[in-house]
């Protein structure tokens, strides 16, 4: 491994790690630190898994419902992450798995480009641009919501902020990669077909949608490689026998999806793509140089073909005012869109193979997000590497002298909204609020408490969701949390089962999110409905806010709540009450 790699790579953890550690070295003395900062309520799924792990469980249960579930999730990932937790604790192991997977993800990229990109000298500059590539999301740039260009909020679609969000990601970048580097390797030998195999059986267990993109991506690769000539039968016998992998994770996704209504619910929840001009701008500049760079592999009607197939997309979306029943929800349509790309990627006929794979996963990585699908946005992941790789060789091959002030001046252009997501990760930790405006970086004690009470006791919990209000008036995307949302927490690192635990987990997550703010914490609440509501969740613990900001809320007073049964623990911001024994 050249010099240069270990460098990059060491730089790039660190980078990845310094919000934690500056979230550590700021840690307010006696508060709990999580070492999460955003998409709490996500970090909060996959502890939950963690923490069943942790318990010895194999097949996992989605406890936040209380809906009855046969329990029978596999995740391969969490599985050892949790095994690791109940050494070190969730916390920390996650952290651990991050950074594990981190590396691994940026040596299967280091492997995967020096199998694409042919010239030597040219890899250095395609490992750091597809690491960093971002676009122009800086110019835009919001510490709240998910709205703008996408290199602002989804960090799956881009390499660093993979790195500094969660191991799952970097996990599932290592696996789709390594999968790329054994069909491309398959073309020599039967060496790689068993480990590819494997590779797509753990991703498509571990991030299942992955496995879809890399079957889009792969027709168009197809497509590139009957047009460029370097098909043989072997190969593609190799490839399908790499496929095969896929099958018994997706045979077990299928079996548990039919008979586990809570599971099926959960895949059903909408995550649509974002309008393609948010995704071409959180792309640009390195849209323009990777055209460029395409353009020296293969024709250059093509890449003309793609660049005028996603302003046909966008034209369509326009028209049909971006309504999620328009060309995302449209099957022909977009099976239209899908043809055209794989055409463009014969048509291109690259001059190497590798060229053929970026182009194919640049062009049908695009319309293979608007798959018409409730999971569109997933099919985002890791969209950011083949823009990156052949933006450096456009940039490398754009200017004939001072390569390498060149190629700084470019990784510097688009990777700052990557330098953007590190300053908004520690600006986190300085206020104390997660980006979902709902959580908290740092916990008082009493939370302690409850996740301490929960570890030991079985039970089901209602909390009353976060309330959140601006910090600053005149500043509507600046806020503070007025009451935090305790449910996913209560879950995620206690192992407690809550009612309206998370907004996709949860089944009809509004409804009973309504009903709970009207019947438990309102000042319509009565002692009769907030047992009503109690019995009919099947929750035996209530968690409710206290104090001033609480009352001017129109949250009932603490003695409303102390009133209702056993109290468990009393703190300055909360009461726990068990209002009927434990089961």
């Amino acid at each position: 491994m050249p010099r240069w790699f270990w460098i990059v790579t060491a730089v790039a953890l660190f980078a990845g790690s310094l919000p934690y550690l500056f979230g550590l070295a700021i840690k307010p003395e006696g508060t709990l630190y999580l070492g999460v900062h955003s998409n709490y309520d996500d970090h909060a799924v996959y502890a939950a898994w963690a923490k069943q792990a942790s318990e010895g469980r194999f097949f996992f249960e989605n406890r936040f419902t209380t809906d009855e579930q046969p329990g029978q999730t596999i995740h391969l990932y969490f599985l050892v992450v949790g095994w690791v937790a109940k050494v070190v604790g969730l916390p920390l192991a996650m952290h651990v798995f991050r950074v594990l997977f981190g590396f691994l993800a940026l040596l299967a990229l280091f492997k995967f480009i020096g199998r694409v990109v042919q010239d030597e000298n040219k890899r250095p500059y395609a490992f750091v641009l597809s690491l960093v590539c971002a676009g122009i999301g800086f110019l835009l740039w919001r510490n709240y919501g998910f709205d703008g260009p996408i290199d602002v909020w989804q960090p799956e679609a881009f390499v660093f902020p993979m790195l500094m969000q969660n191991g799952l990601f970097c996990a599932s970048l290592f696996l789709m990669l390594s999968v790329w580097n054994c069909i491309l390797n398959a073309r020599e030998s039967w060496k790689s077909v068993l480990p590819g195999a494997l590779a797509l059986l753990v991703l498509t267990n571990v991030h299942t949608y992955d496995t879809l993109l890399v079957a889009l991506v792969s027709v168009g690769f197809l497509a590139a490689a009957f047009g460029g000539a370097f098909v043989s039968g072997v190969w593609v016998g190799r490839s399908a026998v790499i496929a095969l992998g896929a099958v018994p994770a997706v045979a077990w996704f299928v079996y548990v999806r039919g008979i586990d209504p809570v599971f099926a619910a959960r895949a059903d929840t909408v995550t649509i793509s974002a309008p393609i001009w948010m995704v071409l701008a959180g792309l640009f500049p390195a849209l323009v140089f990777s055209g460029i760079g395409l353009a020296r592999g293969g024709d250059r009607r093509a890449v003309l073909g793609g660049g005028l197939l996603f302003v046909a997309i966008g034209l369509l979306q326009y028209l049909q005012g971006y309504r999620m029943d328009a060309i995302w929800a449209s099957l022909p349509l977009w099976a239209l869109l899908f043809v055209v790309a794989v055409a463009l990627c014969w048509f291109y006929k690259p001059k190497s193979i590798g060229y053929g794979l970026l182009f194919a996963w640049c062009i049908v990585g695009i319309v293979a997000i608007y798959y018409p699908g409730l999971f569109q946005r997933k099919l985002a992941m890791a969209l950011a590497v083949p823009f990156g790789i052949t933006a450096a060789i456009g940039l490398f091959s754009f200017v004939i002298s001072r390569r390498t002030a060149i190629a700084a001046a470019g990784a510097a252009v688009l990777g700052f909204s990557s330098v953007m997501w590190l300053a908004r990760e520690t600006q986190m930790a300085t206020n104390n609020i997660s980006n979902t405006t709902m959580q908290r970086v740092y916990w008082p004690a009493e939370v302690k408490e409850f996740l301490s009470f929960f570890e030991g006791n079985t039970g089901t919990v209602i909390a009353m969701p976060g309330v959140a209000v601006p910090d600053d008036f005149e500043n509507p995307r600046s806020y503070m949390v007025a009451i935090p949302d305790l449910n996913p927490i209560l879950t995620g690192w206690g192992g407690a089962r809550t009612y309206i635990g998370h907004w996709s987990e949860t089944p009809d997550y509004l409804v009973r999110r309504q009903r709970v703010m009207q019947d438990m914490f309102s000042p319509n609440a009565t002692q009769e409905s907030v047992f009503a509501t109690m019995q009919d969740a099947g929750a035996n613990y209530i968690l409710a806010p206290v104090g001033e900001i609480a009352g001017q809320a129109g949250v009932p007073p603490r003695d409303f709540y102390t009133g209702l049964g056993e109290v468990i623990y009393e703190g300055q911001e909360f009461v726990l009450v068990r209002y009927l024994p434990s089961p």
